[in-house]
């Protein structure tokens, strides 16, 4: 029997058709074939990871440089997340030892930042991206981050991550108030006021409290411009310090600077970290050290005079 005409138009609409589903079936086979190979992949890392770091003496350096970091590297890879994460370190010279992990432990090179999120949070599970393992101290003291793989989410990021947890944004207009500490030279707070316009970013600070008792006239100011982005500040801070040691009149200067980065978050607690070199009496003495900022913020009506 012969076909009628609509039979025949139709019948290439149907290969069409057809086609279009096998193609559209193929690639979401294609897409779940994937993620079962990520998450089979995952799945087989799903075990206990260690790396480890160390402190040794320095290759080179200027004044006042006594010790290098060997960072351990590793990676989180797509799909998965870092988890149970346990720190142990070991001073032999000076006999401590830590089992309490802190942002300035981890570096993220994904991110260019530490993990200031580490800090008072140890059941942080770090997303996906490449890292380093660090510890400081003295040549000799070692340190090891023992972590396990676990499935995670491939829109997870230590971004997206820091957003959710900061909330929503800082004005863009306004001025705030920092009190801020290192945990490394606990005799000193530093107070910031930051005046903020269009989100660039203005600051002076000054400190109460000397980091040991064998100097004197110890006076100190610090000048910061940078940006703020959300609930994030980054920018370049720098310092300027004098002081004489006691029972003498020997006179000191250190000037300083370095990149920093500043996290605000919503119950108004602050983390940050510094990537900070500088000179003592024109000198070179510090070079790409590492700190850690932890304090609290809040809004203010304080104007910081300009750097």
């Amino acid at each position: 029997m012969a076909e009628s005409k609509d039979v025949q138009i139709m019948r290439p609409l149907r290969t069409v058709f057809i086609a279009a589903v096998v193609l559209t079936l193929g690639s979401l086979a294609t897409g779940a074939e994937k993620d079962k190979k990520t998450q089979e992949k995952v799945k087989d890392q799903e075990a206990v990871h260690t790396v480890t770091a160390s402190m040794d003496y320095p290759t080179n350096g200027g004044i006042g440089i006594q010790a290098e970091k060997r960072p351990g590297e590793f990676t989180i890879p797509k799909g998965a997340k870092g988890t149970k994460l346990k720190y142990q370190f070991s001073n032999p010279k000076t006999g401590s030892t830590l089992t309490r992990i802190n942002g300035r432990n981890v570096y993220s090179v994904t991110e260019h930042r530490y993990m200031n999120e580490l800090d008072g949070n140890p059941d942080y599970e770090l997303p996906p991206g490449e890292y380093r393992f660090v510890v400081g101290g003295e040549p000799g003291a070692i340190g090891s981050l023992t972590y396990t793989l676990a499935q995670g989410s491939a829109n997870d990021t230590p971004s997206a991550i820091r957003d959710k947890m900061s909330g929503a944004g800082i004005p863009r207009n306004g001025k705030i108030s920092l009190v801020l500490s290192v945990p490394d030279v606990p005799n000193i707070t530093f107070h910031w006021d930051f005046d903020i316009k269009e989100g660039a970013v203005v600051g002076r600070g000054e400190c109460t409290g000397v980091p040991t008792d064998h100097i004197q006239n110890y006076h100190a100011e610090y000048r910061l411009q940078g940006t703020l982005t959300g609930r994030r500040i980054t920018g370049t801070a720098s310092e300027k310090i004098t002081w004489e040691s006691k029972g003498g009149f020997t006179k000191t200067r250190y000037d300083g600077q370095g990149e920093v980065e500043l996290i605000l978050h919503n119950d108004h607690t602050v983390v940050g970290s510094e990537n900070h070199s500088g000179t003592t009496n024109g000198e070179p003495s510090v070079k790409g050290q590492r700190r850690g900022w932890v304090g609290t913020w809040q809004m203010s009506q304080k104007r910081a005079a300009k750097p």
